[in-house]
């Protein structure tokens, strides 16, 4: 049974004939891979405009389908990004926070357009922390090596050492000190 609320009424759609559906009918096996890669890659442009040509591909479709195919096709869009942030461990409480927004607002959704506003907010900002936890996990190596190094500097470490403490591999570490500092250890 489907419902959907407008203002202040809630609206049961089992008692009109719409055309049965699937997300899948909208959200091909080629389109989730799309739509995976280019969130991997944190293409907030490509992801937009993916949602909107759903959403317009569901208007043009609207006398055939019910309303609620915009909140099934856009929630199976939500959850392929959730997933993807819990496959890489990109799942934190700022994570969970941006989700938990979204379900709140879907709840109180009135039009489709609104519903498509809420979706494109949450894409947005789950790609923005994303982009943070990439840069953060690259760099704490990094600070972890400066934090050591500081203290320690009159000592004699070797880049093996430092490896080790950051649980990489010594041409590695090298790489990416140069990067990060322009300068090599030596």
């Amino acid at each position: 049974k489907y419902r959907i609320r407008i203002k202040d009424r809630v609206i049961f759609f089992d008692a009109y004939s719409f055309r049965p559906y699937h997300v899948s009918d909208f959200i091909t096996p080629q389109k989730k891979q799309d739509f995976l890669a280019k969130a991997q890659a944190c293409d907030h442009q490509s992801i937009e405009e993916m949602l909107y040509r759903d959403f317009h591909e569901i208007r043009r479709a609207a006398p055939e389908y019910s309303p609620v195919c915009y909140f099934d096709v856009f929630s199976a869009y939500m959850e392929l990004l959730q997933a993807l942030c819990r496959e890489h461990d990109y799942y934190d409480d700022g994570m969970k926070a941006v989700f938990a927004d979204m379900n709140q607002e879907m709840d109180s959704v009135t039009s489709a357009e609104s519903l498509l506003k809420i979706v494109l907010k949450t894409a947005k900002g789950c790609l923005e922390r994303i982009e943070e936890s990439r840069r953060n996990r690259s760099i704490r190596p990094v600070r972890t090596l400066k934090e050591y190094i500081e203290p320690n500097y009159q000592d004699e470490i070797s880049l093996n050492r430092l490896a080790d403490l950051v649980n990489l591999n010594a041409s590695y570490v090298s790489s990416m000190f140069k990067k990060e500092t322009g300068k090599t250890y030596s």
